[in-house]
């Protein structure tokens, strides 16, 4: 549906509660869905397409009108819409080509400041010079209906072979006069010249969820040609649902995530730190809010997720790591899942996940480590199946506005690596593979817990990894380098050497039952000597009592910490616990991790209960 206006002000965020009309969903989608049609109309605030799409764990592209008659219709309007956009990460930004004069309008440098452009065939001049907007019966002219379909489909081929766009939405749409004949008109030779089109251009075809076009016949049809899809809603206003027709397609129809294009984001996702706060594109963390009189802005909620790239290349031990439904051991299964669940979790107010490029303990705790999980070769290079499944993981949380905290390093597994020298080269093949890539949202967590007296090699034990992190610190594109630091064991307090030499501080609350010790350690960290103010970032602990009024998550926030939840299936639990122990489910599907979730949420307010 097309509107003449367009209130920026509906674009930003009010400390008002809303009131959406929410699903809890059961069922696992088949892959991450992406909307890319989203507008920002009537009732639809920005505010209610930031909870629905947390709500319903559907990432949005916020698509807004561009041509003649539109909201707008000029490169600066493009420029204000955009800089409001900034602030939303989350988002993919699309522009709506109205109308074939679009191209005219607005130069090729505010079109490509968009992620991605889409238009359609609902606006055209017809061989008589009649301004077609066929979704208004007044305003559409059929003199002959057969004749009307052929200039129609004349004009999407032609859109498609002329235009700069990405998407063709709102595909195969009729006026109300012809919309109940639907087969009829789109005969398979009709269909054919446009799918020709698309494949020839590299043009994705919109599934809309609105019109519920186009069939399933045209789908397979552009399947079996090799034409990419998207999925598309085209809202009048906020009532509308989540992607119901694209799904029935997409189980009909057989499509795989390969099947659809997705975009690539303009504005990549990139975390900063100012004093003791962090920021992510340009804003503050949890940007006003506070809980129980404690201050959440400027932190940085966190999970220990190490596994997400796990594999053994020990053949003695694979076998240990087998998932219950398949008896056997699958690594991209393992990636694959865990992409899938990322939006959840970014949904419940987890901005940040620790990911490590040798893992971490898959059984939680461990005296020995014969498997043989690293990302790295005996000289340091790396390893091209680790590397791939890694840049999944980084792409996703860069889509979602999210931060990494990449480790580089784990004891039981560091010595994978031959010498120090292989150390210092695994660092710079990670940091320049990460510049080729222009990611901007890593924080680099050098090793975990540095003390832990199980590394071979001496510049990872306390007394040298601050060599490590300066090495970190040395490296830089462009004027751009990474924030860098380690971690220590639970409860134990932070040295000077790497307190001076870090951007933000890591300590673990493993082994600390205690609340009022994780609040003693914030206070300790602080009076080390050479510490400035900088985020202090509990990154690992195991403890709980989420139902209770003080644990150890409530008390770091007390003392103005991020806190990091580390989880690992205990014996005796099902599969569905743990985010450590291997196989993982990365759902939010066990109680433990329900409560979790549940206290971040109402601790950041990032969502209106379900």
């Amino acid at each position: 549906m097309r509107e003449y206006s367009i209130n920026f002000r509906k674009i930003r965020l009010s400390a008002a509660a809303l009131l959406i009309s929410s699903v809890l969903l059961c069922q696992e989608d088949p892959f991450p869905l992406i909307d890319l049609h989203v507008h920002i109309k009537e009732d639809f605030t920005i505010e209610k397409a930031l909870q629905k799409s947390r709500n319903e764990h559907i990432q949005y592209g916020i698509a807004i009108n561009c041509g003649l008659g539109f909201p707008v219709h000029s490169d600066r309007q493009v420029d204000s819409f955009l800089l409001v956009m900034r602030k939303y990460p989350e988002f993919y930004i699309g522009m709506q080509a109205e109308g074939r004069e679009w191209v005219k309008i607005f130069s090729k440098e505010s079109i490509a400041k968009f992620d991605y452009v889409f238009t359609d065939a609902m606006t055209f001049t017809d061989a008589k010079g009649r301004r077609n907007r066929i979704w208004i019966k007044e305003e559409t002219w059929i003199d002959d209906e057969q004749k009307f379909m052929d200039y129609l489909v004349k004009t999407i081929v032609k859109i498609m072979n002329e235009e700069p766009i990405n998407i063709y939405v709102n595909p195969t749409f009729l006026p109300a006069q012809m919309a109940d004949r639907y087969d009829y008109f789109w005969t398979e030779k009709r269909m054919d010249e446009v799918i020709a089109a698309a494949r020839k251009n590299n043009i994705a075809i919109e599934i809309n969820n609105r019109y519920r076009i186009p069939s399933e016949k045209f789908i397979r049809r552009a399947k079996e040609a090799g034409v990419k899809f998207t999925i598309g809603t085209n809202n009048a206003d906020s009532r509308f649902g989540r992607a119901e027709y694209a799904l029935e397609m997409i189980k009909k129809c057989g499509l795989q995530e390969s099947d659809f294009w997705k975009p690539v984001k303009k504005n990549r996702t990139f975390v900063t730190i100012l004093d003791d706060k962090f920021y992510i594109n340009g804003q503050i963390t949890y940007p006003g809010r506070y809980w129980k009189g404690n201050r959440i802005e400027g932190l940085l909620m966190n999970s220990r997720m190490v596994q997400g790239i796990f594999d053994d290349l020990n053949p003695e031990t694979v076998r240990k790591w087998a998932y219950p439904d398949t008896q056997e051991w699958d690594p991209e299964r393992n990636t694959r899942e865990f992409l899938l669940n990322m939006k959840k979790w970014y949904d419940h107010g987890l901005l940040a996940f620790t990911i490590n490029l040798q893992g971490g303990s898959p059984q939680g705790y461990s005296k020995e480590q014969p498997w043989h999980n690293s990302a790295y070769n005996a000289d340091g290079t790396l390893r091209p199946d680790y590397m791939k499944r890694l840049e999944k993981i980084l792409n996703r949380a860069d889509e979602l506005g999210m931060v990494v905290i990449l480790g580089l390093f784990y004891f039981g597994q560091d010595e994978r690596l031959r010498d120090e020298a292989a150390i210092r080269n695994a660092i710079d093949n990670v940091l320049n593979w990460l510049f080729v890539r222009g990611y901007k949202n890593i924080l680099i967590e050098v090793n975990n817990e540095c003390n832990v007296n199980k590394y071979d090699h001496a510049v990872l034990k306390p007394d040298r990894v601050h060599e490590l992190i300066e090495l970190v610190k040395q490296k830089n594109r462009n004027g751009f380098r990474f924030y860098a630091g380690t971690s220590y064991g639970g409860g134990f307090i932070p040295l000077p050497n790497v307190v001076k030499a870090s951007d933000f501080i890591l300590i673990h609350g493993n082994g600390v039952s205690n609340p009022g010790n994780i609040l003693a350690m914030v206070e300790k960290t602080r009076k080390v000597e050479g510490y400035t103010p900088k985020p202090i970032l509990f990154n690992e602990d195991d403890h709980y009592d989420f139902d209770k009024e003080w644990n150890n998550f409530t008390a770091a926030i007390k003392g103005y910490a991020s806190w990091g939840y580390f989880d690992f299936r205990r014996p005796g639990e099902p599969f569905q616990d743990g985010y450590q122990s291997v196989p993982v489910d990365w759902g939010i599907n066990s109680e433990r991790k329900k409560a979790f979730f549940k206290l971040l949420n109402e601790i950041t307010g990032w969502t209106f209960p379900l």
